[in-house]
């Protein structure tokens, strides 16, 4: 199921908004002045697909439609709460209904239809006292207002929307959604990269409240360095297995007279092997090594042929382990280094990504300017933290990007789509990234008639 249209209206009681995704081209761009809602707007598409639905109370709107390219629709329409325990509550004030139109059916459900629903439904569900123990980075400064690292004051229901998704499952006791509904939030993985990106929270935050946050620059090095611990692994795993059965099968190809590949395309083959070997040492996922594959010009008989048909198919399949990571770490540094103008990136098995200078020295991640870091983590989300067919939205990607580097952006995406088959729209003020694709670009209009 893929994302083809989604609309708002009177959403901030000023504007009705109506987008169609290019779906053929895979990206999507929303422009339109500051305060129009192009963030709003993607926060309650991430909302709807898995993020937190609480969006659908604090923001103000009539009706959130989402249509697919199966013909379903999601309607979500807006209401004051007919609950006088909700409707006293200002956080609680609004409610929706959700509908799912598929054909003739309609399916209907609402949150305050939920058994038990009341304006402590959160606080039975994650009690204030939870937060101190689960969310320790936050200062309490009141006693239902806790204070981020960022500085910002936050309520109650301020942090149980911001951190959620951080909170063990036990402590989010809820009343599970109606399948249909969990179902349709489940079939298109969605991910926001809102502008704040410098900063991620820590994996283990509830293990120390000193420094929770962290650079993102840090915490992707990290990550990629996992990343390329568990292929690592898993091709030591494989090649074990390989090798382990490698005399039996050649002895039976031998005994058997089976074919095998002729001279030249195994001399062929093995120089692409060399190739690709060099490849993989350059990213780190081999070790170096002055020693290649290099034969003699004898003329091979029949029986180094089998061997050697048997050696090149087995070392494809090793070297196959590593064609994912591998083509994803080439495009990574290849994009940034191309930016980069006195640093460069390369990828390290033990850290993951190692910065060097243009004199050759290992750099901290802080020498990186602030264009750089943003350059950097989009690029990683985009072609790490993604899977085929993710719908992502990008918020402001031209924060801090130099206009040269705006320019470039797109041609960037499209070779970020192609790799990973995945739907992009992005909510951008400018227009060095919008660039000639006019096309590809929705126009957020004024607000509604009958509104000043």
């Amino acid at each position: 199921m893929r994302l083809t249209g989604v609309s708002v209206e009177g959403l901030f009681g000023l504007f009705d908004h109506e987008v169609h995704l290019r779906i053929d081209e895979r990206i999507t761009i929303i422009h339109a002045p500051n305060g129009y809602g192009k963030t709003v707007l993607l926060k309650m598409i991430s909302g709807f697909f898995g993020g937190t639905m609480s969006v659908f109370r604090s923001v103000e709107f009539k009706r959130f439609t989402l249509t697919f390219d199966d013909r379903t629709s999601i309607v979500i329409d807006q209401k004051l709460s007919e609950n006088d325990a909700l409707a006293r509550n200002p956080k609680f004030a609004r409610t929706y209904v959700v509908r799912r139109r598929s054909g003739r059916s309609v399916k209907r459900w609402s949150p305050d239809e939920r058994p038990n629903a009341s304006a402590e439904f959160y606080r039975r569900a994650l009690p204030p006292s939870a937060i101190d123990t689960y969310a320790p980075h936050l200062r309490r400064v009141g006693p239902r207002e806790w204070r981020d690292p960022s500085g910002d004051t936050l309520s109650y229901y301020d942090v149980i929307e911001r951190y959620w998704n951080h909170f063990p499952a036990s402590a989010r006791r809820s009343h599970p959604l109606p399948d249909w509904l969990q179902g349709i939030r489940d079939s298109i993985h969605c991910q926001l990269i809102e502008t704040q990106r410098l900063m991620v929270l820590e994996k283990d935050f509830r293990q120390s409240a000193e420094a929770p946050m962290m650079p993102a620059v840090k915490s992707y090095s990290d990550a990629l360095a996992k990343k390329m611990s568990r292929v690592l692994a898993d091709s030591a795993t494989f090649s074990q297995t390989l090798d382990r059965t490698f005399p039996k099968r050649l002895l039976e190809r031998m005994r058997a007279g089976a074919d095998f590949l002729p001279e030249d395309e195994i001399r062929r083959r093995l120089t692409e092997l060399e190739r690709k070997r060099a490849r993989l040492a350059k990213a780190d996922l081999l070790e170096k090594s002055d020693e290649g594959a290099v034969l003699s010009h004898d003329v091979f008989s029949d029986e180094t042929l089998r061997i050697m048909t048997e050696y090149v198919t087995d070392a494809d399949k090793k070297l196959a382990v590593f064609d994912d990571i591998l083509s994803r770490i080439e495009l990574f540094t290849e994009l940034l280094n191309s930016r980069f103008a006195f640093k460069s990136i390369v990828s390290n098995r033990e850290c993951g990504l190692i910065i060097k200078g243009i004199n050759g020295k290992t750099l901290d991640a802080d020498s990186l300017s602030s264009g750089e870091q943003h350059e950097l983590i989009m690029v990683y989300n985009l072609i790490f933290d993604t899977r085929a067919d993710t719908l992502i939205l990008i918020d402001e990607p031209e924060i801090s990007l130099h206009v040269a580097w705006q320019k470039k952006f797109l041609s960037d995406i499209r070779r970020i789509i192609k790799l990973n088959n995945v739907d992009i729209m992005l909510a951008t003020h400018s227009p060095q990234i919008i660039g000639s694709n006019l096309d590809l670009t929705v126009q957020l209009k004024g607000p509604a008639r009958g509104h000043s």
